[in-house]
């Protein structure tokens, strides 16, 4: 089929070219909010059935459930599915069946863009991020640590969400910036202010997609960085962190930090961003408190941050 209309990722033009309808729908369904690009595609990335080929040798890396390869300025990736994906410097192939189509491409896209988009200097941190008059604060954390909860408590606090869990860090004329992968986010359910929105298929967090067009585009100087998790405390805590666990923390965001070429050319950039206010913030036990604690929180950050 042909390809799909080029959208703007970190602000490159990318083009997606699925091979049949299930697999367009399945892009459709994860970068259904992403602003179209009007210039010619810079990258290129196929979704197909047929499988690129795997590496003669063991995987470099092992990442949660993907194995690795780092083949020079490309890169090698393969789910337990046995989807894989092939990247280079400015076009991926992710190729496979499998009973879902969505969880694998999901897993593969996040390494694919980020390899993709070091090559530009632009660098993918597993992260949230919201922005408030004018100036935007990062939110880093494993999966399930509360980083849609402090998008969710940013929005209802009248804050822009750029992002829910992928964000592009760049630097530019000496300021660092930051702007969301457009992936519909999905928010909390047990929070009481979740808007009403489709149910994610076979969630157990009971996660629900928030309507189309609840992100901003665009790039925002990034003034903070905040490390979120879950605390014993019903009230939460917020606690600054020290400048050298920011980094470690940063740099474990990152997804590529296990690729020699493309670490030496994020290195300075997290440099910069562990120079930032860095905070903690433990979220509530309870759910009902949740979002005020987290309001309270980028009050606070907001009011101590440059900017």
């Amino acid at each position: 089929m042909p390809p799909m209309a080029t959208i703007d990722i970190g602000g490159l033009p990318v083009s997606f070219q699925p091979v049949d309808p299930e697999r367009a729908a399945v892009i459709s369904q994860l970068l259904g909010d992403a602003p179209p690009h009007a210039g010619e595609a810079r990258v290129v990335i196929s979704y197909r059935r047929r499988r690129p080929q795997l590496p003669g040798r063991r995987p470099d890396h092992e990442y949660l459930d993907l194995r690795v390869w780092h083949c020079g300025d490309e890169l090698v990736l393969q789910t337990p599915a046995d989807v894989r994906a092939h990247v280079g410097r400015d076009a991926a192939w992710i190729g496979g069946d499998a009973d879902d189509l969505d969880g694998p491409f999901q897993s593969l896209f996040h390494f694919a863009i980020t390899h993709l988009l070091a090559h530009e200097d632009r660098f993918v941190l597993h992260g949230a991020a919201v922005a408030h008059r004018g100036v935007a604060v990062v939110a880093i954390g494993p999966t399930g640590s509360g980083k849609s909860t402090l998008a969710l408590a940013a929005l209802s606090a009248g804050w822009q969400v750029l992002a829910d869990d992928l964000v592009v860090v760049r630097m530019r004329d000496g300021r660092l910036e930051v702007t969301g992968v457009p992936r519909r986010p999905a928010m909390p359910g047990d929070l009481p202010a979740t808007p009403a929105g489709e149910l994610l298929p076979d969630d157990q967090r009971g996660r629900r997609r928030l309507p189309p067009g609840s992100l901003v585009g665009g790039w925002f100087p990034l003034v903070a960085v905040v490390l979120v998790g879950h605390g014993a405390e019903a009230e939460g805590a917020l606690a600054p962190m020290a400048a050298e666990d920011t980094l470690l923390r940063v740099i474990g965001s990152f997804s590529s930090s296990t690729d020699p070429r493309h670490l030496a050319r994020f290195f300075p950039v997290a440099g910069a961003v562990s120079r930032l206010p860095g905070w903690e913030l433990l979220h509530g036990a309870h759910p009902s408190s949740r979002l005020s604690v987290a309001q309270s929180a980028l009050e606070r950050i907001a009011a101590t941050s440059p900017g």
